[in-house]
């Protein structure tokens, strides 16, 4: 028993200090280097002033102390107030917007369209649903939610995507209050709001958001269980996570991380209630998964292809010959897919031996290589805007967009100058804030670690996937909980400090008196 728990805390150490040394390189590098994606997703790095930053740095920490010792709260009600005033802002800015859904985000809703009409044609070779399968999920969810909105009804899902926000926002500060009792929970969701970059992404009809939002729930409730065994609690965290998997496959990473911390959790105090907890989620997600499937053939008349082998996005992952940026997207895969004949296992077998090959002269050129990771990790970790702009630009509107927008979204805009200087500084001060945060919380238990360990798990995944900062944003805004508390912490420091110093000086004062 003692070895167990040994381990288990061994566990939540190494989880720890990988955690801050992937953060603590990420702040090194977002106040050296600058990534700028424009207009048509090329991206370049530009060297940044980390002077600036560090000057930055020092004058919010004396803030935020100053505040701590004048004994400043956030008034009665700030909450509300701030959930109203943002979703007012978000609404507005989608009306004013207004894009159609392009790219992949509308040939989803299109093929979902195409699924009300009973219309299979998407999912013979080469088409869309052949090539992606795994948009099969989202494809489902738009299926169900436009026979609510009507066919086709992207508004309303942009619409939706405000209080999804919303709600992930209040899970997030729900959770962190639950784990970390002594943790500001309305600061937490302030600093959540404030993440414009992630915000702006309720344009985004691509479920980066709703998938959110269930993860975080199934989150939610998953600790609510390993705290107090209860069958609701388990199958709603079951059924959030699935569903977060549904709205975007790339959640999968955060179903992952749960049971990374049940199975830790275990390791240092086995419970049989805790194995029941992790074998029902991967029983809910497994079974919603083949469910899925089944009525999805019914449907389509069809079994569900394999798509495109998950070996070509490696191989691009690592490639060094896209416009668009190291690592990033090049087309490979669906030319080569095209090539073969859009036949699975040829398709397979020769990416695989492409991917073998490439990670063999990765290994072989260590130097090129730590250059390589480096260009792409500063191309979607530290792009301070996280494609926030390109994924509206990048899309026709239907209206005629009011000055703002343009001077919101393009380079050539005051506000967009505003804006990439305030994300650039606020990258910053979230990545040093969690560093603060490690060194003040050197102990964290494993439930206190989930959104580290998804973190993790999101930064190793995308080091060898296709780089995109629409992937990469989602763990940005999961770690600026720790962000506010490493502030809050350091306050609470340097106030009791700065209390010690005035007892001392008080002191000294009456015995030469």
């Amino acid at each position: 028993m003692m070895l167990a728990k040994k381990l288990g805390c061994g566990l939540e150490r190494g989880i720890e200090l990988l955690f801050g040394l992937m953060v603590f390189y990420l702040w090194i590098t977002s106040i050296f280097f600058n990534g700028i994606t424009d207009e048509s997703e090329a991206n370049y790095i530009n060297g940044d002033r980390w002077q600036l930053h560090l000057l930055i740095l020092i004058l919010f920490v004396c803030f935020c102390a100053l505040c701590r010792n004048r004994g400043i709260r956030f008034p009665s009600g700030w909450t509300a107030g701030l959930f109203l005033v943002s979703a007012c802002a978000g609404v507005l800015w989608i009306l004013m917007v207004r894009t159609i859904p392009c790219v992949d985000q509308g040939d989803v809703v299109r093929i979902a369209s195409k699924l009300m009409e009973h219309n299979s044609e998407e999912w013979l070779p080469y088409g869309y649903m052949d090539r992606n399968p795994d948009q099969r999920t989202i494809v489902f969810l738009y299926y169900l939610l436009f026979h609510v909105a009507g066919k086709g009804n992207y508004l309303f899902i942009q619409l939706l995507n405000v209080p999804f926000l919303l709600i992930s926002i209040f899970f997030i500060g729900r959770m962190i209050k639950r784990v970390f009792p002594e943790g500001n929970r309305t600061a937490v969701m302030t600093g959540l709001a404030c993440c414009i970059p992630f915000g702006m992404y309720i344009t985004f009809v691509y479920g980066t958001i709703m998938g959110l939002m269930f993860a975080v729930a199934g989150i939610d409730y998953v600790l609510c269980c390993m705290e107090d065994f209860r069958w609701k609690y388990c199958l709603l965290g079951s059924l959030g996570i699935l569903l977060a998997v549904w709205s975007k496959t790339n959640y999968l990473i955060f179903l992952i991380a749960v049971i990374c911390m049940l199975a830790a959790d275990m390791i240092k105090s086995f419970q049989p209630k805790k194995l029941l907890l992790a074998a029902v989620v991967i029983s809910v997600y497994l079974a919603g998964m083949m469910g899925l499937d089944a009525v999805l053939s019914s449907m389509i008349g069809m079994d569900i292809p394999k798509g495109v082998p998950k070996e070509g996005y490696v191989v691009m992952g690592l490639s060094d010959d896209s416009y668009r940026g190291p690592g990033w997207y090049n087309g490979y895969i669906l030319s080569k897919y095209k090539e073969l004949g859009c036949d699975y296992e040829t398709s397979k077998e020769y990416m695989r031996r492409e991917m073998t090959e490439l990670i063999k002269k990765r290994m072989e050129e260590p130097e090129d290589t730590l250059r390589f990771f480096f260009r792409k990790n500063v191309t979607q970790w530290g792009s301070p805007a996280f494609q926030c702009f390109w994924i509206q630009t990048i899309c026709e509107s239907k209206i005629e967009q009011p000055p703002v927008v343009h001077s919101v979204l393009y380079g050539d805009g005051g506000l967009h100058r505003v804006l990439s200087d305030l994300f650039n500084v606020m990258q910053s001060l979230v990545y040093a804030g969690v560093c603060i945060f490690l060194v003040f919380h050197p102990k964290l238990g494993i439930g206190q670690l989930i959104f580290a360990i998804a973190f993790i798990g999101g930064f190793l995944f995308h080091m060898f996937w296709e780089a995109k900062g629409q992937y990469t944003v989602v763990y940005y805004f999961c770690i600026i909980p720790y962000a506010v508390m490493g502030y809050q912490s350091m306050a609470g420091w340097l106030d009791n400090a700065y209390r010690r110093y005035r007892g001392r000086a008080a002191g000294e004062m009456e015995e030469r008196e």
